[in-house]
């Protein structure tokens, strides 16, 4: 076990028992079941959205779940079969992550008239996954798609924390903060998601489409200020006036007959991967699955609290790191860039995993990279210029060079960031 061959083996597998905890498999007979106490008597409508969309609805399916109509919002490039593996009267729509494109404001309005043709007789069903907020975008009135589309890219580059991203996209959106809620008013909601927010509060998952939101264009416009983005002056000129984008609050009454349940989230993941860790003799160290520092902040984080520790130990976390991207000429993503991080820091004797539990971090259809120590030496070696990668933000050309990056393809599911850092040599 002590080969570092072997410990990156561990560090692959310890992540694949994450990824298999969160699956919808494992968490849908409870959604079932749940419903079946909700249901009585009403007509039952099925509205799926997010990069777990396609994985949720056939789990509903397949495990005895039933609708009247149901519409399916997924990302695009999924294999498609027949009708994607659901049931015939399924609507599917696709559209694009994490930048929306012209099918997402599509899919936003179809969701909204999805909702709205409900009544006081109807349940709506909705299975929330990460990855809703670009897949169903649509702008309040001016906010053009080219606007909406110019602001999330200047929200992916600021190295705002997702939460606070959330709190503008909010503002400028159609469906999101609630208004999804509203449109199918009176109809009862009933929310499930799998949450891919650190902390797992449900009015930021996919942006919160049906749960109120307490949030205010005036904290939107000061974010906005804070971290210097600059907006697209529809956008701008939106949050001026709180009477045309203020979303419902909590308390509106409109959202009385609403409910929300998380089923899945960081901390099954990460204990599933500790499990594994510990079953190779490693003592574990849980750090939760709030860590949302800028990635060479938080490689800063790790080796500190590396230092201290003695060898046989694993530290396990999750959470949504960010990167203030300064050159952005190369291809990288949150989980790349920490894992470079931890490369040029390279610490004796630490190897690790880090990645994002939905495939694909960043820019790039990979989930992210393993590390270890003496690899900035071997890269080198090797004609790796570490210097040029890591200045020019290219991670992910840098650990794919060094055969470390790790693909899953889209694993549908998504509860954000997993890592796990090893320190030494398991004590058994």
């Amino acid at each position: 076990m002590s080969k570092q061959r072997d410990k990156l083996a561990l560090l692959r597998h310890a992540f694949e028992a994450g990824l298999r905890a969160v699956m919808a498999d494992e968490f849908m007979p409870k959604i079932i079941d749940d419903l079946g106490k909700r249901i009585s008597g009403k007509q039952v409508h099925l509205l799926a959205f997010g990069k777990g969309a396609r994985a949720m609805a056939q789990a509903y399916f397949a495990n005895g779940g039933v609708a009247e109509s149901a519409l399916v919002i997924m990302p695009h490039g999924l294999p498609a079969g027949d009708n994607y593996g659901l049931p015939s009267h399924v609507k599917i729509m696709t559209a694009a992550h994490p930048v929306p494109d012209e099918k997402s404001e599509a899919a936003a309005k179809a969701a909204l008239a999805f909702a709205d043709q409900l009544g006081a007789h109807d349940v709506l069903v909705t299975l929330i996954s990460g990855g809703g907020s670009s897949l169903m975008s649509c702008g309040l009135a001016g906010v053009s798609l080219a606007d909406k589309k110019a602001l999330n890219e200047a929200l992916l580059a600021s190295g705002m924390p997702i939460q606070e991203m959330n709190i503008i996209r909010k503002h400028v959106s159609a469906v999101k903060g609630g208004r999804l809620a509203l449109a199918a008013y009176p109809a009862c909601v009933h929310s499930f998601a799998l949450s891919d927010v650190p902390g797992d509060a449900p009015d930021a998952i996919a942006s919160g489409p049906t749960c109120g939101d307490d949030s205010t264009a005036e904290m939107a416009r000061e974010l906005i200020e804070r971290y210097q983005v600059t907006v697209p002056s529809s956008v701008a000129a939106l949050l001026q006036d709180a009477s045309l984008c203020e979303t419902p609050f909590c308390d509106d009454d409109k959202l009385s007959s609403t409910s929300f349940t998380i089923v899945a989230s960081a901390p099954i993941a990460l204990e599933a991967a500790a499990e594994k860790v510990r079953e190779a003799g490693y003592e574990t160290i849980m750090l939760g699955d709030r860590f949302q520092d800028d990635a060479s902040d938080l490689a800063d984080i790790m080796c500190e609290k590396l230092a201290s520790l003695p060898d046989g130990v694993a530290l396990i976390s999750g959470g949504e790191a960010s990167v203030r991207v300064t050159n952005a000429t190369g291809v990288g993503g949150r989980n790349a860039q920490f894992a470079l991080e931890m490369v040029m820091r390279d610490m004796p004797d630490v190897c690790g995993i880090s990645c994002d539990t939905d495939g694909i971090d960043g820019a790039k259809a990979t989930a992210g990279a393993l590390f270890y120590d003496g690899m900035k030496a071997q890269a080198e070696a090797d004609g790796v210029d570490v210097t040029a990668c890591y200045d020019n933000f290219d991670s992910h050309h840098f650990f794919e060079a060094m055969a470390a990056d790790v693909i899953t393809g889209a694993t549908e599911t998504n509860v954000n960031d997993l890592r796990i850092l090893l320190k030494g040599d398991p004590v058994l």
